[in-house]
């Protein structure tokens, strides 16, 4: 046999070494140990092989103490306590200033909600 491809490609050109190629089959691919799954989700199917993900992914959770719409909430619960038992701060408070607060107190808990990127981690982890 001859080292050119003169039939095929063109004339003068020297063979390209072979290469010896193997295609892994489904059965011989990796399987991958998923030791852990959070609340239950697999991430493998039954062969073993990851589940394609589809969807947006949740970032991991944070503390209760690090979410700023719970800081809000316990800091108006507070203002709130110290308004209604002291009642020389209850007389400058009339109808209108309450209907003011309460609607500044809803869309800083809209605007907060719509920062928030991480959920709070539930139970006692």
């Amino acid at each position: 046999m001859s080292d050119d491809y003169s039939d095929d490609v063109g004339a003068g050109l020297k063979a390209q070494p072979t290469r010896y190629e193997h295609v892994l089959s489904v059965d011989e691919l990796p399987k991958h140990d998923n030791s852990y799954e959070p609340r239950g989700v697999q991430y493998v199917d039954d062969a073993g092989f990851f589940i394609a993900q589809t969807g947006k992914v949740t970032p991991p959770p944070k503390q209760w103490y690090e979410s700023k719409t719970i800081w809000f909430n316990a800091i108006v619960v507070a203002v709130s306590l110290a308004t209604s038992a002291t009642p020389a701060l209850e007389s400058f408070m009339s109808a209108e200033v309450y209907a003011v607060i309460a609607s500044f107190v809803a869309f800083v808990n809209a605007v907060l909600r719509l920062v928030t990127g991480r959920p709070i981690k539930s139970g006692g982890a």
